[in-house]
């Protein structure tokens, strides 16, 4: 039997300010198309022999402006990053009137809002990633976000080297 090789990614979504919401729950995909339609990568292990799934939903913190994230999320990296390749979070503020025990993942996304997006993608200059980073929450993914994400820097750079 050969073995197959793995690579995984673990990630670690720690804290968000978003101050005009409370009760903020985050999912975290694996993308390979900066389509905002576009879904998550079946990639995001749950439990050992599990099928991987496409997303994972982070527990919503109550009342909190700023919360806070303890979640792991284990990721299942394809053999070939490309440049398109990224994790996206989108951010929900949860409807307590219509929460209930025993939410799920599914009944989640009906009692939610979307609020806010981020995104990290996964090679930079070439290279994978791994390091802590400090990301930017954008209320709207326009088409090609990764890709016009990266000009803005670029030309951000280029402006600050001008002056």
């Amino acid at each position: 039997h050969g073995r197959r090789l793995r690579n995984y990614l673990y990630v670690y979504p720690q804290a968000v300010s978003i101050t005009s919401h409370r009760n903020i729950a985050v999912k975290t995909e694996l993308c390979d198309s900066d389509n905002p339609e576009a879904k998550g990568l079946p990639a995001i292990y749950t439990a050992p022999g599990e099928p991987l799934q496409t997303s994972h939903f982070s527990p919503m913190t109550y009342h909190q402006r700023r919360p806070k994230f303890f979640d792991e999320v284990k990721i299942a990296l394809p053999n070939h990053l490309f440049v398109a390749h990224h994790i996206r979070f989108t951010f929900y503020n949860v409807s307590l009137k219509t929460l209930k025990k025993g939410v799920t993942n599914a009944s989640l996304k009906k009692l939610s809002t979307i609020i806010g997006f981020s995104f990290l993608p996964l090679l930079k200059g070439g290279r994978p990633i791994d390091e802590f980073y400090t990301l930017n929450v954008y209320s709207a993914l326009s088409r090609s976000y990764v890709h016009a994400e990266a000009s803005l820097r670029k030309s951000s750079r280029l402006s600050k080297d001008l002056m």
